[in-house]
Formats: structure tokens, sequence, C-alpha cells
């Protein structure tokens, strides 16, 4: 697997032996969170 880091953007690239590879994009909305963000997140994971 390979990670990259853009500025607002992350890949993660995966390479098999068997078959083509497979790409996942993460893009940023360019909002920066505090505390408030943290606890929101964590109540999505539990809930």
């Amino acid at each position: 697997m390979v990670h990259v880091a853009l500025p607002g953007e992350r890949w993660e690239v995966e390479f098999f032996a068997d078959r083509e590879p497979e790409v996942e994009v993460f893009r940023s909305d360019g909002k920066i969170g505090g505390p408030e963000r943290v606890a929101e997140l964590l109540r999505n994971v539990v809930d």
C-alpha cells in the first residue's frame, strides 16, 4: 500500500499481485474544528 499526502487530500493506493490496483481518495472540506469536533466524531463512532 502507498499513502500519498497532498494539501487537502490523501490517497491510499493498494497493489495486488492478482489484480489491478485499488485507489481510495480522501478530501478535506477545508474546515478546521476544535474540541467540539473531536467530541462529535467520537459520538458518531460510538453510536
